[in-house]
């Protein structure tokens, strides 16, 4: 407000209760409890076997720079989007984790990238495993190894 990049009549009406505290990312602990409550209160309420297999997981060694906010968000996303599993919707953008290379970066950016790729071919094709390997020119073998290394499971994708 003092450098006059926010309004203090905005800030005012906005600022009914200030509540001050540690960031998520030092209550980790608590990330658990957080999303079983955020799925108890969906419509409809779903219990964490909702989520991907390894959401949790993924959940609790995130750093969280938009505390319970961008936490409540992510698991709304992977209500909303299953088929796309944690690591795409929790996908931040480069400048939420300083802390990585661009090499890292890069690599579970094309990792979300092939896993969605990957679903979308599955679903093209009927969620047959054969068909959907001669489709992409490759052998069955190659592709269910791909879809071990993303925690695809087609029983699991159907639904």
């Amino acid at each position: 407000m003092a450098e006059g990049h926010f309004r203090k009549e905005l800030f005012f009406r906005l600022a009914g209760i200030e509540l001050s505290g540690p960031p998520l990312r030092q209550r980790k602990e608590d990330i658990p409890l957080l999303v079983e409550r955020m799925l108890a209160r969906a419509v409809p309420p779903r219990t964490p076997s909702a989520l991907p297999s390894n959401a949790l997981r993924l959940l609790a060694s995130y750093d969280w720079p938009g505390n319970v906010r961008e936490l409540k968000n992510t698991v709304e996303r992977m209500l909303l989007f299953p088929e796309l599993g944690a690591e795409s919707v929790l996908a931040p953008p480069a400048t939420s984790f300083p802390h990585v290379t661009l090499r890292e970066a890069k690599e579970a950016a094309a990792h979300g990238c092939e896993r969605a790729y990957l679903i979308e071919k599955l679903r093209a094709n009927g969620w047959n495993v054969s068909v959907t390997a001669r489709a992409l020119g490759m052998s069955r073998q190659v592709l269910t190894h791909m879809m071990g290394r993303h925690d695809l499971r087609v029983r699991e994708l159907k639904k």
